[in-house]
């Protein structure tokens, strides 16, 4: 899924260039990219970036460089091994969870056509 409550639900966070990871990379808050369109304001705080199958927020405004790289720091810490190359997804990024109990998808159906239903989910760390 996808922050349902983020900008990117009805319209995709533009994406300047093709990014991908310079350096294989595991257990770390931040990256190098390459791949961007050179000299421009790439991803803003708030965003998410999707690597693999997790979903991570950026922390603060990354600006990419005159040959196109860039440095992300994000949040939470990536927890799986990414190998040099591996894309970075910013249009409608996805993350893989789970719900969080199986009390979860339990409908409240209201007489006529309404019906009401409260997911709670977190993050599945290995999928």
């Amino acid at each position: 899924i996808w922050d349902f409550s983020a900008q990117l639900v009805g319209i995709p966070q533009p994406v300047f260039g093709h990014p991908v990871v310079t350096e294989a990379i595991s257990m770390r808050k931040q990256f190098t990219s390459r791949g961007w369109t050179p000299s421009q304001t790439v991803l803003k705080v708030g965003d998410w970036v999707q690597i693999g199958d997790e979903l991570k927020m950026v922390l603060e405004d990354v600006m990419s460089d005159s040959t196109g790289g860039a440095l992300i720091r994000i949040s939470p810490m990536l927890r799986q091994n990414y190998p040099s190359g591996t894309p970075l997804v910013v249009d409608r990024p996805c993350g893989v969870f789970k719900l969080q109990d199986n009390k979860q998808g339990i409908f409240r159906k209201v007489p006529g056509v309404f019906t009401d239903v409260t997911l709670s989910l977190v993050e599945a760390f290995y999928p």
